[in-house]
């Protein structure tokens, strides 16, 4: 695991201030959820598929009126990509620590919630490694950039439970906007979908 020098600490810190901003106001929601990824690396003159792995976090939102809020996510996101005829890497596996700020906007105040939302992503590299061909596994950090920048959009529906409690459903697409690796060898960016399943509360209640 590559060591998270003090600027990205600093980013990491801030976020987890904001969380607990989120659980000392009384009309924040906290809330933690898990799902897939759909991931592959999009690289030039290289042919990938898809890679399914798991991701799972917590969040906390802020409403700003009753139809828009911020939240702020931390993330456990496995992501990769698969390759169709490379003649000895089976799959490239990597492992994000991944920090949302979404803007989330809601269409509806009644038990069901549809929502839309958006915004920048930082990424913080934890693992990465190529499974070969042959089973064996090659550690490849010192490839990889210890940062990803990226944006997030997606859309899903919350639906009320029991009282103020939310289960919630949601897509988003992933996109990559800085290289990858540390290598000059062209485009080398992430793609992916993810599809989670999660549960909200409001901070009131507790």
């Amino acid at each position: 695991m590559k060591n998270i020098n003090l600027y990205y600490k600093t980013i990491i810190l801030s976020c987890l201030s904001l969380l607990a901003f989120n659980a000392a106001n009384a009309q924040a929601r906290l809330g933690f959820k898990g799902g897939m990824n759909l991931t592959k690396f999009d690289i030039d003159q290289v042919e990938t598929q898809n890679l399914s792995r798991a991701a799972f976090g917590v969040f906390g939102e802020l409403p700003i009126t009753s139809n828009v809020g911020i939240s702020t996510e931390i993330n456990y996101s496995n992501e990769g990509s698969a390759y169709n005829s490379n003649p000895l890497i089976d799959e490239t596996k990597v492992s994000y620590l991944e920090i949302p700020v979404l803007a989330n906007i809601y269409l509806s105040n009644s038990w069901i919630r549809p929502k839309i939302f958006g915004g920048p992503s930082m990424s913080f590299l934890m693992n990465a490694e190529n499974e070969m061909i042959d089973g064996s596994t090659v550690d490849i950090e010192d490839n990889y950039k210890e940062n990803e920048i990226g944006a997030v959009l997606g859309a899903g529906i919350d639906f009320k439970i029991t009282g103020e409690n939310y289960l919630i459903l949601d897509a988003r697409y992933d996109l990559g906007l800085t290289e990858l690796d540390n290598v000059d060898i062209g485009t080398f960016k992430n793609r992916g979908f993810r599809f989670n399943v999660g549960f909200s509360f409001p901070v009131s209640s507790y």
